[in-house]
């Protein structure tokens, strides 16, 4: 794999969401334990660390990625975080080599941003659903549970998403999302001012 490379569609795993319930085999408010043992069947390599303390409750990072020994391939594939006494509240995933998660048929990852933008918002026009523009300009919103974004691959960008569920300790889909997530995606872009959006 070169610098920044990108895998083929059919290299990846394949992974359906259902908003505020699962990405792929990740249910949300599942254990660290339970994860680690749920993407290891499917083949992953996990990785656990504490985060930030916030308030009473502990955070870890669960860090996931397919056995490779490529040294240009990329540090995760999927991100998980975990809050003490909630679960899981956060899934990331990765551009360049994660799992290809689609949601009423539209693929998130590994694809231009703008085919991913113009497929949601359609599918949120049909429905008169919120429709949210982030500061980066990416579209998202949190009737779905998940914003996109974008990686560097190659010469160009290519989606990958970040998904969130509210929990006693987030009230919003994206307060469910860490700092550390966006450092993760976007590494050092501060990028923690929430979205705004319209119907």
């Amino acid at each position: 794999m070169e610098q920044w490379a990108v895998i083929a569609e059919g290299e990846r795993a394949h992974w359906d969401y259902v908003p505020f319930e699962r990405v792929g085999p990740l249910r949300f408010g599942m254990t660290r334990e339970g994860a680690g043992v749920v993407m290891r069947e499917a083949g992953f390599v996990a990785e656990f660390e504490a985060i930030d303390r916030r308030g009473p409750h502990g955070q870890q990072r669960g860090t996931f990625r397919r056995h490779r020994t490529d040294p240009w391939a990329p540090s995760y594939d999927v991100l998980a975080y975990f809050v003490d006494t909630i679960g899981l509240a956060c899934v990331v995933v990765g551009a360049r080599s994660g799992p290809q998660v689609v949601m009423d048929g539209i693929r998130l990852i590994g694809r231009p941003p703008s085919d991913v933008a113009s497929e949601l918002v359609a599918y949120l026009e049909q429905r008169n659903m919120l429709i949210q523009f982030m500061p980066s300009g990416d579209v998202g919103s949190t009737d779905l549970g998940f914003f996109p974004d974008a990686q560097r691959g190659g010469d160009t960008l290519v989606s990958c998403a970040l998904f969130g569920r509210p929990n006693a300790r987030a009230l919003s889909v994206w307060d469910s999302i860490p700092n550390d997530a966006w450092d993760w995606i976007r590494p050092a872009a501060g990028r923690n001012v929430p979205a705004v959006g319209h119907r």
